[in-house]
């Protein structure tokens, strides 16, 4: 299931893992940029800002180095 702003394109999911129910969002028909966290080695923190910007800050659960959702119940990324 899924819930969409047209005015944004923001869009929340709701999903399952071992059923437990969460959720995470998206941005509608978006590329998102690639960053290489290794050019941000002395300077994580910079690296987990820009990585938020690159979700214009609407993100509500982790990214891994590739951007996929790591679950907030298991810590893993399901695909």
């Amino acid at each position: 299931v899924s819930y969409e702003c047209e005015g944004c394109r923001t869009v929340i999911y709701d999903s399952e893992c071992n059923k437990k129910k969460y959720s995470y969002t998206g941005i509608a028909d978006y590329e998102y940029e690639d960053l290489d966290p290794s050019d941000y080695k002395d300077e994580k923190w910079l690296y987990y800002r820009k990585k938020e910007a690159i979700m214009h800050f609407r993100n509500i659960t982790r990214l891994d180095n590739d951007n996929n959702i790591i679950c907030p119940k298991c810590n893993k990324v399901h695909k």
